[in-house]
């Protein structure tokens, strides 16, 4: 498993906070959406297919540059598919559709769309060569793909004082549960590069981004909870649990009234190559 969760466990966690992410996660991706799309440069004709598409927002936002093209976006969670289509109906976008499920087992047939996304997905996939192949399988020859990915960086002030907390409580958890929130694998930039080398891709261009956001601590554990179904708990007795969540709160505290978060990433756009690779 490489660390990571089990994806029974992802679908779990986002079918329990499909709402709060929608609410508390979505708001904060919108300027990378917006990069995103400028890069991949749609003509308005493509098929397009997000995967991870969560509340659907990314999918809206390209439906809405497409005069004859189309969009899918798919995931694990009925929850998240249930929301998107109905920020979909509110918001009258009739060329795209939501379904439940996973790239590996998604019957599209070869070569079938110009463009895939996905965005904050692929730390979360434990064999990340066999899911870029997937999305190979599936693209035209040519056809684009677009990642938004963490760095390192990526909420660090949070994370950090996650590990501080967690590391005196390593006798109840799991290692993956130690290093991070979730079981997950945040790549370097190479390390990215590497995979979709390897996967049959061409990068055409790599953009590193970086912000700092002033976010209120309250603020701060709703994303915690809606990005992580609080599952670094699930190991513990209520009350190991509880006294955590408490100390978490504290070593937050002690940054700063409004806790600066650094989102950091990478926003990558690549081709699907010819099949030998």
């Amino acid at each position: 498993m490489n660390g990571h969760i089990e994806e029974d466990k992802i679908k779990g966690i986002y079918n329990r906070t499909a709402r709060e992410y929608a609410d508390h996660v979505t708001p904060c991706k919108m300027c990378q959406y917006m990069i995103l799309l400028h890069e991949l440069d749609l003509k308005g004709d493509e098929k397009v297919l997000e995967l991870g598409s969560g509340p659907g927002q990314l999918s809206i936002e390209i439906a809405r540059r497409l005069e004859t093209g189309t969009v899918i976006g798919l995931d694990i969670s009925e929850s998240m598919v249930r929301i998107a289509t109905e920020n979909a109906e509110r918001e009258k976008i009739g060329n795209i559709r939501f379904l439940v499920g996973r790239i590996e087992e998604f019957d599209a047939g070869e070569r079938s769309f110009d463009v895939c996304v996905n965005s904050y997905l692929i730390h979360w996939i434990s064999d990340a060569h066999s899911f870029l192949r997937s999305i190979h399988r599936v693209l035209k020859l040519g056809g684009k793909l677009g990642i938004i990915s963490p760095s390192n960086e990526w909420y660090r002030e949070i994370r950090q004082a996650y590990r501080k907390v967690m590391a005196r409580y390593r006798e109840h958890l799991p290692k993956h549960i130690l290093e991070e929130p979730v079981g997950i694998k945040i790549y370097t930039e190479e390390e990215l590069h590497e995979l979709l080398n390897s996967a049959g891709f061409r990068i055409s261009k790599s953009i590193a981004f970086r912000f700092r956001e002033a976010v209120p601590i309250e603020e701060c554990f709703r994303r915690i909870a809606a990005k992580s179904g609080e599952e670094y708990l699930s190991f513990l007795p209520e009350e190991v649990s509880g006294e955590i969540r408490r100390e978490l709160m504290d070593e937050i505290v002690q940054v700063a009234d409004k806790l600066n978060t650094t989102e950091s990433g990478y926003i990558i756009i690549a081709s699907r190559c010819e099949d030998e690779i």
